[in-house]
């Protein structure tokens, strides 16, 4: 069994990563968006990178070297944990490539643990690019022996496994509980989207807990930091301790999640089938009938079908909204809270007017973090004939994918503005730019995203999340996104201007001929151009 293991993880990570499209096929198209995505994944390594270095060094710089790699851990865990719980669903449980995998001679053993290994790896891969840099840094620093080496290897090596677990049996439970409703995907959505919500006002909590801990007692603070990482979660400090020595809560780190998710499979493997079938399955009354039927314009026709295609996949839904959520819960803090705890949390308590200018910019970050037209015509997969043999125009299709994006967003950009002006109160100069400058980026994201998946579809996928976590335009687009506002920023915060009134001027309008621009190229591709 174990070769099935391995042919059928090695198929799946390179179907997942468009392994083989690169190195065969022949399309420049493709080639090109492979080339741009590998740029793109650089640019990501490369800030991480400087990230996580300068992080890990400010800890030693504070005489806090002790921590770098039980903070490291537990960061890598809870991301790993969110990550892992948006696509577990999609990944461990989809019917679509089981029915494909069943008709092999393999047995189910072989392909549901294929999955894990899959999803194991490609956890594996980020937290490498996480901790490794991080701990180059502590090493370099702290200059540890040979029992530092002996021991980190075998917990980065197994630190995917408890997240992994966890993000199973919670997506599983989510899409249980869906799968039973009438609208099962709102109804995943919401329930993913609460669960997100609790994590992230947790991380909230934490980050008032630490600004009362006492900065000039250093080992205090060491000790103090130590107990509350314990408290969050306790294999770091079990990590902790193991770097110290014992060699109890060494095994016990590295035996616990093993074990557990050892279990877990064993369990998921007994009843696989069954699970898969119960998760996947659709209740539909039986008292259908066909009533009179409606004629509607056309642009509101493909609004509702874009609604339709959006709403049918909570793995899209879930992707594409969490940035609207968090600029919510941003704005909601600054109009509960000020803006001065704002301006202590960034470090930059004496520039409080400098962050009150910056505030458009950093609103449009999470903002237009992310867009439903990035990956929408990715989205029709092999149904994308459909859009080509129906008695309309190309420029109407755009047109609806456009507004369907805005119609999203339109309800969080108010919300986040108007908190945004209670919270500041801002002169009526500086309040027109909070309201024009992150319309004119949501503007810029949203026909940004559309004008990248136009030049870089994927239609022929068996797995949502290829399209909406790791396709070239959802990249792409996202990073040129964060980009085109932190570039602004930086250069407002060096500036260092009395006035920002025509800077922010400067930028809505550069900002918005780009958006016009990228606009009327848009509406010159032809449907049938994508697919060549």
């Amino acid at each position: 069994m174990m070769k099935q293991i391995l042919t059928l993880s090695r198929v799946q990570l390179k179907n997942l990563f468009g392994i083989n499209e690169m190195r065969y096929s022949k399309d420049k198209k493709k080639k090109a968006a492979f080339a741009l995505l590998a740029v793109a994944y650089l640019l990501v390594f490369l800030m991480v990178t400087a990230y996580v270095s300068s992080m890990s060094y400010a800890f030693h710089f504070m005489e806090l070297g002790e921590i770098v790699p039980m903070y490291l851990y537990t960061i890598i865990s809870l991301v790993m944990l969110v990550l892992s719980f948006f696509k577990a669903g999609s990944v461990l449980f989809s019917m679509k490539s089981y029915d494909i995998m069943v008709s092999l001679p393999v047995t189910k053993s072989a392909i549901l643990i294929s999955r894990f290994v899959t999803m194991y790896v490609t956890n594996l891969l980020f937290s490498s690019i996480v901790m490794l840099p991080g701990l180059a840094v502590h090493i370099y620093f702290a200059k540890p022996g040979l029992s530092f080496y002996l021991t980190s290897i075998p917990v980065i090596l197994l630190a995917p496994l408890l997240p992994l677990t966890i993000s199973s049996i919670l997506g599983a439970l989510i899409k249980g509980i869906s799968s039973r409703m009438k609208h099962k995907s709102l109804v995943e959505v919401l329930l993913t989207m609460l669960l997100v919500v609790a994590v992230m006002l947790g991380s909230v909590g934490m980050g008032e807990q630490a600004e009362t801990m006492d900065l000039e007692a250093v080992k205090e603070l060491l000790s103090i930091v130590t107990v509350e990482l314990g408290g969050i979660f306790p294999p770091a400090l079990w990590y902790h301790n193991a770097l110290q020595g014992n060699l109890a809560q060494l095994l016990l780190l590295l035996a616990l999640p093993t074990i557990i998710f050892l279990v877990f499979v064993w369990i998921l493997a007994k009843n696989f089938l069954e699970i898969c079938a119960g998760l996947n399955a659709s209740y539909a009354k039986q008292n259908y009938r066909l009533e009179t039927l409606k004629a509607e314009h056309t642009l509101i026709a493909l609004l509702k079908k874009e609604a339709k295609l959006y709403f049918s996949s909570s793995l899209y839904v879930t992707n594409t909204i969490i940035g609207y959520i968090l600029a919510l819960l941003l704005a909601g803090a600054v109009a509960v809270m000020g803006i001065e705890p704002l301006a202590e949390y960034m470090g930059a308590s004496d520039y409080l007017p400098l962050v009150v200018q910056l505030m458009p910019f950093i609103l449009s970050l999470p903002l237009c973090m992310t867009s439903t037209t990035s990956c929408t015509i990715s989205m029709e997969g092999k149904t994308f004939w459909q859009l080509q043999v129906l008695p309309i125009k190309a420029a109407d299709i755009y047109k609806g994918k456009l507004l369907w994006n805005l119609v999203l967003a339109a309800p969080f950009y108010i919300l986040c503005v108007s908190l945004l002006l209670i919270g500041t109160k801002p002169d009526i100069i500086t309040a027109l730019h909070y309201i024009l400058l992150p319309l004119v980026f949501l503007l810029f994201t949203i026909v940004l995203g559309l004008a990248v998946n136009l030049l870089f579809p994927v239609l022929n996928w068996d797995n949502e999340a290829r399209v909406v976590k790791q396709s070239a335009s959802t990249f792409v687009s996202m990073l040129v996104g964060i980009v085109s506002i932190l570039v602004p920023a930086g250069t407002a915060v060096g500036l260092q201007l009395e006035s920002y009134s025509f800077f922010h001027a400067v930028v809505e309008l550069l900002f918005l001929a780009v958006t016009v621009v990228l606009y009327l190229l848009i509406f010159r591709k032809e449907l049938i151009s994508i697919m060549k």
